[in-house]
């Protein structure tokens, strides 16, 4: 017999699609609750037609290894698995920080947060005039303390920074050379298909019973789910090639362990949920999203399985519950305007945080409905994210130290 509570699971990326790395590779241990990850075969009963009646024949026709892998979500502990949920082009982009030093003068013109500085450079130092649009800022040190927080950029000078919105309530403060501004480090959705070979040890197994390996193995679902009253949890939905079992690990036997922060909750860790194209916090119950690749799996005559994945649409959707106070974002529904979303987590305040942007999106349903006495009006609202035509994405993450 053995125990869940004795299982390890560990992955390693692979180089060619359903074979694990030679080396042997050093694997690298992943945080989980639960999983559902297992081979299944396709069958065919034979039709020929036997006088006793009997079935001559059950042939297999197909083998795949799909399954949902369940976690809590930690910082850094699924960085690698989110780059492969958005099939990303790149790895983590490296984060630019400016400051403390330079001189910041903060004003808010028409509510706009702008930052300028006297002398030296913004591009200089790091920033771009077109690549930094769209992407979230940390700001930290300023004595409003409402000019602090995670605030998306919106224009980039060699002198001046403006942003859209954020977690903050900007007002206008002299010059401060305490302050300091660090670009996060993102993803965004790509085209960029990595595979992973995924090992399960049933350490209290019988010797030479305890391993399992999933070959060809990618992420096609990420979901999240951001509760008022709980941790926060999430799947990632896996297709894979085959599955086999083993005497022995695949790796050196020496795993990397993974990040072992806090694992998040709603009421400590979901800093704010920002809507609208100026970002601005909402009175949340919950939130979720999901991100769907449509991937499929390839087959060819003389194989047993597939040769490899095909990649689909990036679909993302998505519900988030706040406290009704406005017809604002039921109009939105209403008159499918488009607006934007995105999902702040910090772990410990100015340190840890990711940022689920979505810029462009459409609530395909919102109501704001009366259940009964003694209870809010919630405006329930479930959207749809879309390529936003001036950032040409669907979704970003970005991580903050």
């Amino acid at each position: 017999m053995t125990d869940t509570n004795r299982v390890n699971v560990a992955y390693v990326k692979e180089t060619t699609y359903g074979v694990t790395p030679s080396g042997p590779p050093t694997l690298k241990d992943l945080r989980f609750v639960s999983e559902s990850v297992a081979q299944e075969n396709t069958t065919v009963t034979s039709q020929e037609i036997r006088s006793d009646r009997q079935v001559s024949a059950l042939l297999r026709t197909g083998i795949r290894a799909p399954g949902d892998l369940n976690f809590e979500f930690s910082y850094g502990a699924f960085d690698e698995w989110l780059e492969w949920s958005l099939l990303s082009n790149a790895t983590w982009t490296t984060p630019v920080t400016i400051g403390p030093g330079p001189s910041f003068v903060v004003t808010v013109p028409g509510g706009v947060y702008t930052i300028t500085r006297g002398t030296g450079s913004f591009i200089t130092d790091g920033l771009s005039a077109t690549t930094s649009v769209g992407q979230w800022a940390e700001l930290r040190g300023f004595v409003n303390t409402g000019n602090n927080g995670y605030f998306k950029i919106a224009s980039v000078s060699a002198t001046v920074i403006t942003f859209t919105g954020g977690t903050g309530t900007p007002s206008a403060e002299g010059a401060n050379t305490s302050a300091s501004i660090v670009q996060g480090a993102q993803i965004t959705n790509g085209v960029a298909l990595s595979t992973f070979a995924l090992e399960k040890n049933f350490q209290d197994a019988v010797s030479g019973h305890q391993f399992e390996i999933n070959n060809g193995m990618a992420i096609d679902r990420l979901r999240l789910e951001i509760p008022v009253d709980n941790i926060v949890t999430g799947t990632f939905g896996l297709l894979g090639k085959k599955s086999a079992s083993a005497s022995a690990t695949a790796g050196t036997g020496s795993n990397t362990a993974s990040a072992q922060n806090q694992v998040d909750t709603g009421v400590d860790n979901a800093l704010a949920i920002l809507e609208g194209p100026a970002y601005t916090a909402q009175g949340t119950v919950s939130a979720n999203f999901e991100l769907q690749n449509n991937l499929r799996t390839r087959q060819q005559l003389g194989t047993l399985g597939p040769v490899s994945l095909g990649t689909g649409t990036v679909n993302v959707t998505g519900q988030h519950r706040a406290y009704y106070t406005d017809k604002g974002i039921i109009d939105k529904a209403n008159n499918q305007t488009v607006s934007a979303l995105a999902y702040v987590l910090e772990q410990s305040a100015g340190s840890n945080a990711v940022v689920f942007d979505f810029p462009s999106i459409k609530y395909s349903a919102g109501k704001r409905v009366t259940p009964g006495i003694n209870q809010d009006v919630i405006a329930d609202m479930t959207w749809t994210a879309f390529r936003n035509a001036t950032e040409g994405i669907t979704s970003r993450i970005v991580r903050f130290v």
